[in-house]
């Protein structure tokens, strides 16, 4: 569960971090979710290309990804509070379908997502996964 809570801090820095660099860039999205894909896939480049320049120069160490990760979190926090209020209100406009089609399709998609949700969690018990691709990394281990 504290890997969901990981998951969701670096998304909300990576899309924080693109909003940023994307209020100077000023391109013009047509909604808040389009804004917020094009934020956190540009958030993702630039943290990756922090990282690889960490790594280059021969800091790749967990204590020091954490402090990076904490600047960036204390620097755009005002961002963070900004993009999650866009958010809250953009929700809040939301008009459920009254129709049984769309209501029958989203509970098929809720169903399939709750369900491999769920099997990730499953031990490994096929014979590929077992043969090679647990037993050969453990040779390197």
């Amino acid at each position: 569960m504290l890997e969901l809570i990981y998951l969701s801090i670096i998304l909300l820095i990576s899309c924080s971090l693109g909003s940023k660099v994307y209020s100077f860039l000023r391109p013009d999205f047509n909604s808040f979710a389009e804004k917020a894909v094009f934020s956190t896939g540009l958030g993702f480049g630039i943290l990756a290309s922090l990282i690889f320049a960490v790594g280059i120069a021969g800091y790749l160490f967990k204590s020091v990804i954490y402090v990076i990760f904490a600047v960036l979190f204390v620097l755009l926090l005002p961002e963070t509070v900004r993009i999650l209020r866009s958010a809250k209100n953009e929700l809040s406009g939301i008009k459920f379908p009254t129709s049984p089609l769309p209501i029958i399709l989203l509970a098929v998609l809720l169903s399939m997502i709750t369900i491999n949700f769920l099997s990730s969690f499953a031990p490994i018990s096929e014979w590929d996964s077992l043969a090679y691709h647990v037993a050969v990394p453990k040779i390197y281990a």
